[in-house]
């Protein structure tokens, strides 16, 4: 998780296990992320094309067919998507 002027920024894995109730989010992680709802939760293009190869991989299965997944992961309350700037797509490959 990472945090923009007041908005949370969530990685791949955390966005993948909140939306499928995961134990490996701690209570206190569930709580920062429903608590910032109201200043967003961000969630970066990348993510919607990690997860695909993830799944055309066969390294994640998701309770549902991919597009509905998406769909309904997207409609949560608070859901940012975050366009992928030039600046992230370097600073990502930098971390």
């Amino acid at each position: 998780m990472g945090q923009v002027e007041g908005m949370i920024i969530l990685d791949t894995h955390i966005w993948i296990w909140w939306n499928q109730d995961s134990p490996r989010l701690t209570n206190f992680q569930k709580e920062i992320i429903d608590n910032s709802r109201t200043g967003g939760i961000g969630i970066s293009n990348i993510s919607l094309l990690e997860i695909s190869r993830l799944v055309n991989r066969g390294r994640l299965v998701l309770p549902k067919p991919l597009k509905e997944w998406f769909s309904i992961a997207l409609a949560e309350e608070g859901i940012l998507l975050i366009p992928i700037t030039s600046a992230i797509a370097i600073e990502s490959y930098c971390l």
